[in-house]
């Protein structure tokens, strides 16, 4: 079947847009010492939330990823996490943008919402999006179910 991504770009456009002066002071206050994260560019907060800013829309998960935990700007879990739920599915329910549905699922497993989590993750995998099998692998073995 393969991720089927519908594009939900002008969506995030106004999300941007929206919040435009909220990421303005979260720039302000970021750290500007880079920060690893797998799929993206060694880039820090600050840069991140510039790139937003200046209408690079592929740096906003990382942006609210910064949001949700908080150790690189101001912590706020609620605006990420409803963020996340927002921009990741159509009004049917439907995942329409995998890459914020895998932060969405990986920021609500640390907010202890295993079962909605693991749902997003298996949907997902079954979509054929790659990061989504290496997370169900560990959350296997994780589970002693090494067999799967």
């Amino acid at each position: 079947m393969g991720v089927e991504i519908v594009n939900n770009l002008e969506e995030i456009q106004q999300f941007i847009e929206s919040n435009r002066s909220y990421f303005g002071q979260c720039k302000e206050e970021a750290s500007d010492k880079p920060v690893f994260m797998l799929g993206f560019d060694n880039t820090s907060p600050k840069e991140a939330f510039e790139q937003v800013l200046e209408g690079e829309p592929y740096y906003l998960a990382q942006c609210l990823y910064h949001l949700f935990f908080g150790d690189w700007v101001a912590k706020n879990e609620q605006f990420a996490l409803e963020s996340f739920g927002s921009l990741s599915y159509d009004e049917q329910g439907q995942i329409i943008n995998p890459t914020m549905a895998y932060f969405y699922a990986y920021c609500l497993n640390r907010n202890d919402e295993l079962d909605k989590s693991q749902s997003i993750l298996e949907t997902l995998r079954k979509r054929d999006f790659a990061p989504a099998y290496v997370t169900n692998g560990d959350l296997y073995i994780l589970n002693g179910n090494s067999e799967d």
